[in-house]
């Protein structure tokens, strides 16, 4: 069997896998008749300490990024391998700026990561529900713009993954996909936003829902729940920059939310995230993506 036949029979089996676990999901809550309780803990962050925390990511992003540039100012190297040396540094910015967040606001001291077999099995699996539901999402967003007559253009990282000719640029590339990127988005647009405007977003709800009761109010438990979903994923979705990809982006981010509000641990959206880049870096090898 070649790398495509190989490629094509272990996407499907992923699809099945991952439909049968979103039925079983979806069955179990159905005879409950509510949805299983959350793990997650509030994270009750006044605003001004929430805009640091943004704040220093975006700064750690941009003197990396600068400091990078400089030490490559006189380098041989080509135009692919800085943007990867570039993009390594900014990803290393978000976490610096993320961790001086965590040990000077919230006191946090690192420490080795807990229930790790729990994000394993539960990234695993986050991982097996979000393929038939992004393919089937995708699938339709292409017919859509394909019908509009727009295009649909690959991913930068995509046409440099498929371009490159060199194997140090390539590796750098799956690198930077596979283990690091997972984690500093998940750190940014799950730890930090999902978390900070589902703690906060119901609480404004309740408050507007006592200053006025009685009273049709623009902002109700449902809707707050909603935006905490949705405003982090479309974060997400447009950071990557690519309008053919986006309202997958923005499913697979709600996805991820949702997993880490129901496992309380980030260590299992950082597997499924990179589960599914790796994932997609295989079909892409293999003709079978974009």
């Amino acid at each position: 069997m070649d790398l495509t036949n190989l490629a094509i029979a272990g996407e499907i089996a992923l699809n099945i896998i991952g439909a049968v676990i979103l039925c079983t999901i979806a069955f179990r809550q159905f005879v409950r008749k509510q949805r299983a309780p959350a793990a997650l803990p509030d994270w009750p962050l006044p605003a001004l300490d929430f805009l640091l925390f943004f704040v220093l990511t975006i700064l750690g992003a941009f003197f990396a990024e600068v400091l990078t540039d400089l030490a490559l100012r006189h380098s041989s190297a080509d135009s692919d391998l800085r943007l990867m040396y570039s993009t390594a540094a900014q990803d290393a910015g978000v976490l610096a700026g993320a961790g001086a967040f965590y040990v000077i606001v919230c006191k946090w001291r690192p420490a080795l990561p807990k229930k790790l077999g729990l994000a394993l099995v539960s990234g695993a699996a986050t991982f097996a529900v979000a393929v038939p539901v992004v393919n089937f999402v995708s699938l339709t967003w292409e017919s859509i713009l394909s019908l509009c007559g727009v295009p649909v253009l690959k991913q930068d990282m995509v046409e440099l993954l498929l371009d490159t000719h060199s194997g140090v640029v390539r590796r750098l590339l799956i690198v930077l996909a596979v283990l690091i990127a997972p984690v500093v988005e998940e750190v940014l647009f799950r730890a930090g936003f999902f978390r900070f405007l589902r703690t906060c977003l119901p609480r404004l709800a309740e408050r507007l829902a006592a200053e006025s009761p009685g009273k049709r109010r623009w902002l109700g438990p449902r809707t707050a729940r909603a935006l905490a979903l949705l405003l982090p994923a479309a974060l997400f979705g447009a950071a990557h920059g690519s309008l053919s990809f986006f309202p997958s982006l923005l499913l697979l981010g709600v996805i991820f939310s949702l997993a880490y509000e129901r496992t309380g641990t980030i260590g299992t959206t950082i597997v499924a995230h990179a589960l599914f880049n790796l994932n997609m870096i295989a079909l892409v090898l293999a003709g079978l993506a974009s």
